[in-house]
């Protein structure tokens, strides 16, 4: 195995947990949910055989549709997902050149009240989180008879289960020792904490929320918009504190968290196009050139989403399976 760093320098200790989490086994309870019944109100379509209408969104028909979907949709890359990574991986690389400044800034100014803040937003990347949305999602489809719940519950596990399998990847590809550990950089090493599942667990239930239940509808109400665009922010907020906090305790070093993040909304997203549900892009990074220099411009757009197959938002497309 090669060594890309190898460099120790001395590390100030600090009390953390030791106990180490076990992480919930989400395949195992993705494979073992029991395809529910039929929501109420579904109907045979007329002139056909029930078993000829199209599959619910929800079950191992649909499982299989959507693993079938995310291992292919990297290959097929448009412009604006190319960009999305070019971006992804500069910033990545620009953590990595900084990551030894941005651990001793966090570290300097830790606090109690920061540490019990960062505490609490980190409930979101437990392990039992995801599994206990959907089952609370999948027993209020009985309630609600509709099929969006039963495909939300599912959506909730397959997030997980990626984001899960995302990290484990990744910290075997990128084997990143602790901050409190040491600073070498491996590759392909079991050991290895390059990507964080903490980080990851906690964006792995942003998107499929948004896009089942917040996503503003066209002609709804300006107070209700608002109410959505809040819980989407609560969500990646917890996010980004969940993976500040594994900063602030020393276990990862920034790009660490960062790729946890990124990996899970990515995998979040991919989700929501393998059901047709395409989220629209309200945040854009870009370069910008200005006199004397360049810099980077953001946008962030909180009104309307353009309609499907509008030029500024393209339809999903049709999973080729």
């Amino acid at each position: 195995m090669r060594e890309m760093l190898h460099h120790r320098r001395p590390l100030r200790r600090r009390p953390a947990p030791s106990s180490r989490r076990a992480v919930v086994p989400l395949v195992v309870l993705l494979l073992a949910l029991p395809a529910p019944p039929a929501a109420v109100g579904e109907e045979t379509p007329p002139g056909g055989r029930a078993e000829d209408r199209a599959p619910a969104p929800y079950g191992l028909h649909q499982l299989r549709l959507d693993l079938r979907y995310m291992l292919r949709r990297p290959f097929e890359l448009d412009r604006r997902d190319k960009r999305h990574l070019a971006l992804t991986g500069a910033l990545t690389a620009g953590l990595y050149l900084l990551r030894d400044d941005i651990r001793d800034e966090v570290q300097d100014s830790r606090s109690d009240g920061r540490e019990r803040l960062l505490q609490d937003a980190r409930l979101v990347s437990r392990g039992a989180v995801a599994p206990g949305l959907a089952l609370a999602a999948y027993l209020a489809s009985f309630a609600t008879g509709e099929a969006r719940e039963k495909e939300t519950a599912l959506m909730l596990l397959e997030s997980a289960a990626a984001a899960a399998v995302i990290s484990g990847v990744g910290s075997f590809v990128l084997a990143a020792e602790r901050p409190e550990d040491g600073d070498a950089i491996r590759s392909l090493r079991i050991d290895g904490h390059g990507v964080s599942l903490d980080a990851a667990l906690a964006a792995a239930i942003v998107e499929p929320l948004r896009c089942q239940y917040l996503r503003p509808r066209p002609g709804s109400r300006p107070a209700a918009r608002a109410g959505k665009h809040a819980a989407s922010a609560v969500l990646y907020l917890a996010a980004a504190l969940t993976a500040f906090q594994r900063l602030d305790q020393d276990k990862h070093w920034a790009p660490d968290a960062f790729l946890g993040v990124a990996g899970a909304l990515a995998a979040g997203r991919t989700l929501c196009e393998a059901h047709g549900k395409r989220p629209a892009r309200r945040l854009a990074l870009a370069p910008l050139a200005v006199r004397g220099g360049g810099g980077v411009a953001l946008r962030l757009r909180l009104g309307r989403s353009p309609p499907a197959g509008s030029p500024r938002d393209p339809a999903p497309r049709p999973p080729s399976w």
